[in-house]
């Protein structure tokens, strides 16, 4: 046993492969398919499951229930309570877990690959016969009540939840778990929950690692029969952002406020969607090098940094600006980064900017390949975003492609008529919002 642990946690530091000898393969079994990579380099599998849906399935009311679901399934499943689902996870050298996303609910799952079947099945029992204890769903209630008191004092995660609130006050993505909706969970919403959300009809799967396309096959087979088939999600309508030229205020009293400002953005599968990526990187993605952090930190000092994010969903876009800073700074900062965008906006990028960008972003492409875990995560990404199988082959190159009229049409697109939401928390002077709330109001 403690053979296959070491070989285990070797295995999650070892290099795996580079994006370029990657070999990705579709496979299909039982009505379910998979994309997968071998490498046999070590003998560790990782397996990713993402059933559609995640948050949005979750009823108005019922927030919280999705990251519930998940918690629960870590305490007890059929005649194993989570001691013993913690020893067998050691026994077999294996990680299982789940979490709650916007759009989907995930199990990952590595494990050394003679007994990753073994691992599978665990998962699987977690999956469809959770015990959902009382008393695991009591405690497990008020660690997240706990949670959400924490950021009921955190300015940043205020500001965001504002943020969301305020830009999508009719979708899923603005409505996040309250004192009130976790406190109201019971164990018929969660089995409910699970019931809609556990469907083979909803599920996609990846796979990397110490295995061969037949044994790829075995565990569909595994997952095809454990799971009911139930029905695919819906299709979701794009939600436009709302909330375009306000000003709101979560009022804090702290000596440093969190901004947001946020413009609508591009889906994953648009086509301008690349351009925007290394556009971003320029203007706040790019850490350090970026013209946001440049202007706003190195030239000025308003802040420690500042980043600007795409943030594409299933149903809504954006992009998004923010940094923390003083009181007595906030507003100046905001228009530092007014002028930051609409410089981006009027006259595009420069060359070195736009060599600088592609440089690290090709450069540190192979780093979301060295490991089991990074690939099967990767095959999942290609899945949910509707790329190509040879993606990882390709990508470099359609970055290379991208021009600065490239940048500056998608600039001009984005940015042209920039009048962002803006969010902010903390106690800002001279700032005059729309809307204001604080931090009960909110959670």
């Amino acid at each position: 046993m403690i053979k296959s642990i070491i070989i285990g946690l070797a295995a999650l530091l070892f290099p795996i492969s580079e994006s370029a000898s990657m070999d990705v393969h579709k496979i299909k079994q039982d009505g379910l398919s998979a994309l997968m990579s071998e490498d046999h380099t070590v003998p560790v599998v990782s397996l990713r499951m993402v059933f559609d849906g995640g948050k949005r399935l979750v009823p108005e009311g019922k927030e919280g229930v999705a990251q519930l679901a998940s918690y629960l399934l870590m305490e007890g499943a059929g005649k194993l309570d989570a001691e013993a689902i913690s020893d067998q996870m050691v026994e077999l050298a294996a990680n299982i877990s789940f979490s709650a996303e916007r759009d989907g609910f995930s199990v990952s799952i590595t494990s050394v690959s003679d007994a990753m079947l073994e691992a599978v099945d665990l998962a699987l029992t977690m999956l469809t016969k959770p015990t959902l204890a009382e008393e695991d769903l009591a405690r497990t209630k008020q660690q997240m009540l706990a949670s959400i008191r924490r950021r009921m004092n955190d300015p940043q995660s205020l500001a965001f939840a504002a943020l969301a609130r305020t830009a999508y006050p009719n979708v899923s993505q603005g409505r996040g778990e309250t004192r009130g909706s976790v406190e109201g969970l019971t164990k018929s919403d969660v089995e409910a929950y699970l019931k809609d959300q556990v469907q083979s009809a909803k599920l996609l799967l990846s796979m990397a690692g110490d295995l061969d396309q037949e044994q790829a096959r075995q565990i569909l087979a595994r997952v095809a029969s454990a799971l009911p088939e139930g029905q695919p999600m819906p299709k979701k309508d794009f939600h436009d952002m709302s909330g375009q030229g306000q000003q709101v205020l979560v009022s804090q009293d702290v000596p440093q406020s969190t901004a947001v400002m946020a413009v609508p953005g591009l889906l994953r599968e648009d086509d301008d969607f690349l351009a925007a990526y290394v556009m971003n990187h320029i203007l706040g993605g790019g850490g350090f090098s970026s013209r946001l952090t440049d202007e706003i930190r190195e030239k000025r000092g308003l802040a420690y940094s500042a980043a600007s994010f795409l943030a594409p969903s299933r149903e809504t876009a954006g992009l998004m600006i923010y940094f923390a800073t003083r009181n007595d700074a906030v507003m100046d900062a905001v228009q530092v980064a007014k002028d930051v965008v609409a410089d981006v906006a009027q006259h595009g990028v420069t060359e070195d900017e736009l060599r600088d960008a592609k440089d690290n972003l090709t450069g540190s492409y192979p780093l979301r390949f060295d490991s089991n875990g990074k690939i099967a995560g990767h095959l999942m990404g290609l899945q949910i975003s509707n790329l190509p199988m040879d993606y990882h082959i390709t990508r470099n190159a359609l970055v290379e492609a991208i021009t600065g009229e490239d940048i500056k049409r998608v600039a001009k697109k984005l940015l042209g008529d920039f009048d962002p939401l803006l969010v902010v928390s903390g106690s800002p002077e001279n700032f005059a919002p729309s809307q204001s709330w604080d931090g009960e109001q909110i959670f």
